[in-house]
């Protein structure tokens, strides 16, 4: 893969960049458009109340009622019941973010008319002050809440995250055809963790293993001392994708470590991301269905989900807070899914977002987010950019 993590592509559009600086307290939000004059905001409210917004939106999303077993069985008063206070700290946070005067202009730089619009190419430059745009509000909240209101919607909002100090280029803009690609086979690496996806919950386990595509490899469970050097051996096997169903992950308390435990039959403790290399071969995805692997803590060291794409993953899908198992699963089956069928990493996981939020109204499927090369195709072959129709 040759093009440059910066570069995300939308087919009849332009790239957008969101990134946020702060300056002795005070924030300014800046949108970078291809081609175009960059526009900046300056944020209504201080560094300190946008923080503790962000954190309170995230929070009321991770509460235990929106785990999918008990939130699917609710009627829809109950469940617009519950979405209303996200829907309307997300607005909150929007208007502490970008004047409520300047509201039209933002969303018009993103190409986010009243009546929907394509998928956008809008990334998110995950700056020192991390946000979760996703859930991000664009109107006053009405009832019934709308789903399509949150700003992670209508896009994906990739998350461009450089190992080192940020670049504010847009990239370059290759525009590329519009194609129908045939079914690939995707070679896939495993790694479970047996305590969580015990004979009771088979679903994430049975979904991989009844199907030729992918063709799931699995690690064998892991022994002392041997444990790391098993794991580190699996990640560099060649493989298009590697799916994490384990554990939990921990934020660092310095920049450089990570703490993730495999539990039950993977009894280990990785607090080191060297350990989690990969071989860096181009078009390899990493999913990541733990707790908290992209966590968006604003002013935070890097997540777990940006040491792997700077350990040689092109693309990593993660949840920025608490994994819900049924979610998760449904999320991977409609992302491996389309994967398979020739999606961008961007169009599936855009795909199965909209599914769970559309059709259940579980905001907790803005949780997941990518970071890296996401409108690519994992299969190395693919040159043409597939229809989002």
């Amino acid at each position: 893969m040759t093009k440059n993590i910066n570069q995300f592509v939308r087919s009849g559009g332009w790239p957008v960049c969101i990134r946020t600086r702060v300056y002795r307290k005070n924030v300014k939000v800046i949108v970078d458009v291809w081609k175009k004059p960059s526009k900046t905001f300056d944020s209504p409210q201080r560094l300190d109340v946008i923080t503790q917004l962000a954190k309170e939106v995230v929070d009321l999303a991770m509460a235990p009622h929106f785990e999918e077993r008990g939130f699917s069985q609710l009627n829809p008063a109950q469940r617009d019941a519950l979405l209303t206070p996200i829907a309307e700290k997300g607005y909150e946070l929007f208007s502490a973010l970008v004047p409520s005067s300047r509201h039209d202009e933002f969303k018009k730089l993103l190409n986010l008319p009243e009546n929907g619009a394509p998928d956008g190419a809008v990334s998110i430059r995950n700056s020192p002050l991390r946000l979760p745009w996703e859930f991000v509000y664009l109107d006053p909240v009405g009832q019934p809440v709308n789903p399509i209101g949150f700003l992670g919607q209508k896009h994906l909002l990739a998350r461009i995250s450089p190992g080192a100090k940020p670049s504010f280029g847009a990239g370059d803009f290759v525009p590329k055809a519009t194609a129908t690609l045939p079914i690939w086979k995707m070679e896939l690496g495993a790694i479970y963790d047996d305590q969580k996806y015990t004979p009771a919950r088979p679903l994430a386990r049975t979904w991989f293993m009844s199907r030729s595509n992918p063709n799931p490899d699995v690690l064998d469970p892991l022994s002392l001392p041997s444990g790391p050097l098993d794991l580190s051996a699996f990640l560099f096997r060649i493989k298009d994708a590697f799916l994490f169903c384990c554990g939990w992950f921990r934020a660092p308390s310095i920049p450089h470590e990570i703490d993730m435990r495999i539990r039950s039959a993977y009894d280990q403790t990785f607090q080191n991301s060297v350990a989690l290399r990969l071989r860096g071969q181009d078009h390899v995805l990493v999913m990541f269905d733990v707790d908290n692997s992209a966590y968006c803590e604003a002013v935070s060291p890097a997540s777990l989900a940006e040491r792997m794409h700077h350990n040689g993953a092109t693309a990593v899908v993660a949840s920025m807070g608490k994994v819900d198992p049924i979610v998760s699963e449904q999320i991977s089956e409609q992302l491996f899914l389309r994967l398979t069928q020739g999606a961008s990493v961007a169009a599936a996981l855009l795909f199965a977002r909209r599914r769970i939020l559309q059709l259940q109204q579980n905001p907790t499927a803005l949780f997941w987010t990518a970071f890296g090369d996401v409108w690519d195709h994992l299969d190395p072959d693919v040159e043409l950019e597939v229809s989002h129709g």
